[in-house]
């Protein structure tokens, strides 16, 4: 829990598929009731990219990776697709992958 809040789904992606994946994807969930966790709702201007990250995973009931050649050639990323791939992590159990060309 951030601050007394928890989202339903944490959305981790590239910038490059923000405008179209990312963005219409939480658009969609949102209109079902589904709250979301996504960098341009979440974070301002000086907060850490890495904790604020972090904290939205943590409080996120599941976490969906957006998996593209953009996605993977970034440093940052790897956070994310390490907490939420499969494997030993709890998270992991909570994950659901979508690739895009």
């Amino acid at each position: 829990m951030v601050r007394g809040r928890t989202w339903d789904v944490f959305i981790s992606h590239a910038s490059e598929e923000k405008a179209s994946c990312a963005l219409p994807l939480r658009d969609a969930l949102v209109e079902f009731g589904i709250s979301v966790w996504l960098d341009e709702t979440e974070m301002r201007l000086g907060h850490s990219l890495r904790q604020r990250i972090d904290e939205g995973i943590r409080s996120s009931r599941f976490g969906v990776v957006i998996l593209s050649p953009s996605f993977f050639g970034k440093g940052w990323t790897n956070m994310s697709w390490m907490v939420l791939s499969p494997g030993p992590s709890p998270a992991s159990s909570r994950c659901f992958r979508y690739g895009t060309r």
